[in-house]
């Protein structure tokens, strides 16, 4: 395997047992999929699933569920499920992505505890990222497909109102 799970500052994480090319895929994550009621069941929990649509996550299995947060990510999400290097990752570097590029219910937030110099102190949904940093993620391709649609969406609604004179 390329990964392996070991013990880390934030409790549990991931790392390369082999050094990863930017853009290489690195895992798949794996479970079931849920609704937000499961979702919001789990509790202090909740934050282990992966938000893959608008109604639905990923209820993830290891090792994936040991993926830690980073507000200085070295891997993002592509294709729902797909964990993909964002830039070179060295062997034995922990594997983070930003949990921001994959939320968007605005009901969960979570304290950070990265230690990056960029640290947010509070992740919450891509909603809540600064204006240049969705931009940034939205550009470089590193949002879940979802939420690229749900704003989309959102544009053309907001369009279509504009052009009835419903917006002023």
């Amino acid at each position: 395997m390329s990964i392996y799970v070991a013990e880390c500052t934030l409790g549990r994480g991931i790392f390369a047992s082999r050094p990863f090319r930017d853009g290489e895929a690195i895992l798949g994550f794996g479970g079931i999929v849920i609704d937000a009621g499961k979702c919001s069941a789990k509790g202090e929990r909740e934050g282990y699933p992966l938000q893959i649509n608008k109604d639905a996550w990923i209820d993830t299995t290891e090792p994936g569920a040991f993926v830690n947060h980073s507000c200085d990510p070295n891997a993002y999400v592509a294709e729902g499920n797909l964990l993909v290097a964002r830039r070179d990752i060295r062997m034995h570097e922990q594997i983070m992505f930003d949990y921001s590029i994959t939320m968007y219910d605005d009901s969960w937030t979570m304290i950070c505890r990265c230690g990056s110099p960029r640290c947010r102190k509070i992740i919450r949904d891509f909603g809540s990222l600064p204006k240049e940093l969705r931009d940034y993620y939205i550009k470089e391709e590193q949002v879940a497909p979802f939420i690229i649609r749900e704003l989309n969406r959102q544009r053309s609604t907001f369009r279509s109102l504009q052009a009835v004179g419903a917006c002023h």
